[in-house]
C-alpha cells in the first residue's frame, strides 16, 4: 500500500561522499493521512498504558523532541538560581541507527499485535 518516491538530499560536506546525503521518502497525501492516524492511535495507546518515561518527548501528546533539551538543562538552573551551560548534540543521523530488525519485537512487547503490528512492519520494509 505504501509507495514512495525516494530522493537524496545533500547535507554537509563533500558531495562525492554518499554518507553526506540523506534519503527522503516523498509520500502521497492519502498515505500521509494514514500515517498521521496511525501515529495518533499509537500515542493514545501508549499514553493509556502509562508506560512512557516522563522525560521522553517523542510519541507523547503535547510534547516534542525539540522541547527536551531546554527543559532538562535550563529550567533546573533557572529555578535554583544557578548558571546554565549548554550541551549540544548532533542528532542529524539519529534515525539512521534505528535497528529495524528489533523494532517490530519492541512494538509487539508494547501490546501492539496482529493487524496493527503487520501494518507497522510494512512501513519498515
Amino acid at each position: 500500500m505504501k509507495r514512495n518516491t525516494v530522493i537524496l538530499l545533500h547535507g554537509n560536506g563533500d558531495k562525492t561522499n554518499i554518507d553526506n546525503y540523506k534519503s527522503i521518502a516523498v509520500s502521497n497525501a492519502i498515505s500521509k493521512m494514514i500515517e498521521k492516524c496511525a501515529n495518533n492511535r499509537i500515542i493514545k495507546f501508549t499514553n493509556g498504558l502509562n508506560i512512557t518515561n516522563p522525560n521522553q518527548y517523542d510519541l507523547r501528546e503535547f510534547h516534542h523532541t525539540s522541547n527536551s533539551l531546554g527543559k532538562s538543562f535550563a529550567n533546573d538552573s533557572v529555578d535554583n538560581n544557578q548558571k546554565s551551560e549548554g550541551i549540544f548534540i548532533d542528532l542529524s543521523k539519529m534515525f539512521d541507527i534505528v535497528n529495524r530488525k528489533i523494532l517490530p519485537h519492541k512494538v509487539e512487547n508494547l501490546g501492539i499485535r496482529e493487524k496493527a503490528s503487520n501494518f507497522l512492519k510494512s512501513y519498515l520494509q
